[in-house]
């Protein structure tokens, strides 16, 4: 990772954090590292010399490592892969419904009732 690289992801890093109103002290302490270390991530200052600092970093923020790295990040298996590709459509249902709103899908039974009980 070079040093141009860094200081994108730094301030990515530190745009999210703003937005989301957090402080350095409740983001380096959720993450597991020192205030002063993450400052120094977000002013470009300091690397992020392991993957698992950036995936720390994206879970306490609450994005994905891609949005701070600016790059497709690539599922490790068909599994992962799948699940990623499910998330859009939960993350929309869960926007667009509320907890007292109905579907506008009538109620269709996998089966009759004669085959209750068989």
């Amino acid at each position: 990772m070079d040093a141009e690289e860094v200081s994108t992801i730094g301030a990515r890093a530190r745009k999210i954090r703003r937005r989301r109103g957090l402080s350095l002290d409740v983001v380096a302490g959720l993450a597991g590292i020192g205030k002063q270390y993450l400052s120094m991530l977000e002013l470009g200052q300091r690397g992020f010399n392991r993957r698992g600092l950036l995936e720390d970093l994206a879970a306490v923020l609450g994005c994905s490592v891609a949005d701070l790295t600016g790059q497709p990040y690539l599922p490790t298996d068909r599994n992962t892969a799948d699940a990623l590709a499910a998330l859009p459509s939960i993350r929309l249902a869960l926007n667009d419904f509320g907890p007292m709103d109905l579907p506008d899908v009538p109620f269709a039974p996998s089966g009759s009732v004669d085959d209750v009980g068989r």
